[in-house]
């Protein structure tokens, strides 16, 4: 089925939002930073939203992403694994299923059902959204907590272990925001197209009704009801037509009741 440009866009928006986000989740740019001591580098930490990798001067380990503090080496104010992967997946299983209800036929070809179609679009992509939006504003109030943190107790141990913390840019979370701005992109063009829906079957069902009505025109007449019989040649209010009798009886000879009585008809008896 062909389909229109507002259609292509959405597919195209919901396409380059679902790869965008796909990228930033498997990306280690979440949260970067480095431990140095002077001009040597200690250790370094690299996280995506499902494993991280941890880098010391012996070499780098690289592990799943798991609630289990053995394995979590960041701090615990940080958004749970299950969290940050559970709402990434969502996002994108509701973005990829926006794409596949524009790209697929309109079930049994019916027009009427592209409108709830169009605002269920519109909800799975506002839900969307939002979820991507909460997960890139908390990882990013946590980055910027640690951050200040991390300078507080950095001068006050500088002094003694002449550490230094540096957070390094998080490039992954600057992809999913421009994935974001996709998906709220795709928002206002599915509002858009819900709009145009609606105003083309208003423009449908004028011409409709239209027609409609001029198919059972009705027919005024100021006549009385038995001159306009009597001019179609019918029997006023059901009474059999002209020239035929009701209930087989034969008709009634015409009689004058003001004539004298010797010219009555008298029926003749023979016995």
């Amino acid at each position: 089925m062909a389909k229109t440009a507002q259609e292509k866009l959405l597919i195209v928006l919901y396409g380059v939002n679902i790869v965008l986000w796909v990228v930033s989740m498997f990306t280690q740019g979440w949260l970067v930073f480095n431990i140095d001591r002077g001009n040597q580098t200690l250790g370094s930490l690299q996280t995506s939203l499902f494993y991280f990798k941890l880098c010391d001067p012996q070499g780098c380990i690289s592990k799943l992403g798991t609630d289990d503090e053995k394995s979590l080496p960041i701090d615990k104010t940080m958004p749970t694994w299950k969290e940050l992967q559970s709402m990434s997946i969502t996002a994108v299983v509701l973005c990829a299923v926006c794409c596949l209800l524009v790209i697929l036929p309109d079930p049994c070809s019916c027009k009427k059902i592209k409108r709830p179609i169009a605002v269920f679009l519109i909800i799975l992509n506002l839900i969307a959204v939002l979820i991507e939006l909460v997960l890139i504003i908390r990882m990013t109030v946590y980055i910027a907590t640690e951050t200040q943190n991390t300078e507080t107790i950095l001068k006050i141990t500088y002094k003694i272990s002449n550490l230094s913390v540096s957070f390094k840019l998080p490039y992954s979370i600057i992809i999913a925001g421009v994935g974001w701005l996709v998906g709220f992109s795709g928002c206002v063009v599915g509002y858009i197209h819900h709009s145009s829906l609606k105003k083309n079957n208003r423009e449908r069902e004028g011409p409709n009704q239209e027609s409609a009505a001029s198919a059972h025109p009705v027919v005024h007449t100021h006549q009385p009801p038995h001159i306009y019989h009597m001019a179609n040649g019918q029997p006023p209010y059901g009474q059999p037509p002209y020239g035929q009798h009701s209930y087989g009886q034969p008709p009634h000879e015409y009689t004058n009741v003001h004539a004298p009585p010797e010219y009555y008809s008298m029926p003749m008896y023979t016995k």
